[in-house]
């Protein structure tokens, strides 16, 4: 027994720390396919910024969440009321936006995007 003690520990060892690259690489796997991240984080996302444009009656039609790397990609598109939309309206609820989205995520741009029928 106490000759494959050593090849027991070594396995035992390998078979904790596996998980973690394990992880890494399918979070790598996931950034070079230009796929979303996880539901928890669209979710949030959402949630924010219908609470921030509230205010503006803005429709959010899509969102288009890409993560690269450690930056977040946000684009939101939506109807704006009246089919009429100020510029520095735009301007200013994406700055609210962001200042609020970077409180949880510190590497993000955000664009609005108007959509006009």
């Amino acid at each position: 027994f106490s000759g494959y003690l050593d090849q027991a520990v070594a396995i035992a060892l390998s078979l904790l720390i596996l998980p973690v690259p394990i992880k890494i690489v399918i979070s790598g796997l996931r950034d070079l396919f230009l796929l979303p991240p996880d539901e928890e984080t669209i979710d949030f996302i959402k949630e924010t910024g219908s609470r921030v444009l509230a205010p503006y009656a803005f429709v959010q039609t899509e969102y288009a969440v890409i993560k690269t790397g450690r930056k977040l990609w946000i684009s939101i598109y939506f109807e704006p009321p009246g089919g009429t939309v100020l510029v520095p309206q735009i301007v200013k609820a994406r700055a609210e936006l962001e200042d609020e989205l970077t409180k949880q995520y510190p590497d993000l741009y955000v664009e609005l995007v108007p959509e006009f029928e």
